[in-house]
């Protein structure tokens, strides 16, 4: 048989390390508080997935209708064509500056 090492001074050492959970529950609420996180970045991914789609939906409209008013037979006055090409800036600026949004927010918030 083997002998027992028996050291007092060990055992204090042992004693002291020793780390107590701060509560029972501590795992499940962290793995909650996890689970938690996880399930918002997948509802916000589908809604800016969802939002995207409306956003270029309506991009495309805008654009169509504008160009529509361009390339129109009947002759318009000089001034509703400088509008139309004013519109096609913004639309175009607007696109730009949100596209950039939406990838930066797709990035943030992919679940992969």
């Amino acid at each position: 048989m083997e002998k027992e090492f028996k050291d007092d001074f060990i055992k204090a050492v042992v004693a002291k390390g020793s780390r107590k959970m701060p509560n029972d529950d501590f795992e499940n609420q962290l793995m909650s508080k996890i689970q938690a996180a996880n399930d918002y970045k997948k509802e916000v991914s589908v809604k800016l997935m969802l939002s995207l789609k409306f956003f270029v939906g309506a991009l495309v409209l805008g654009l169509i209708m504008i160009l529509s008013l361009l390339f129109e037979r009947v002759t318009f006055s000089y001034n509703l064509k400088h509008m139309a090409v004013g519109a096609l800036f913004i639309i175009a600026l607007m696109g730009i500056l949100n596209i950039e949004n939406y990838k930066r927010l797709i990035r943030k918030y992919s679940t992969s």
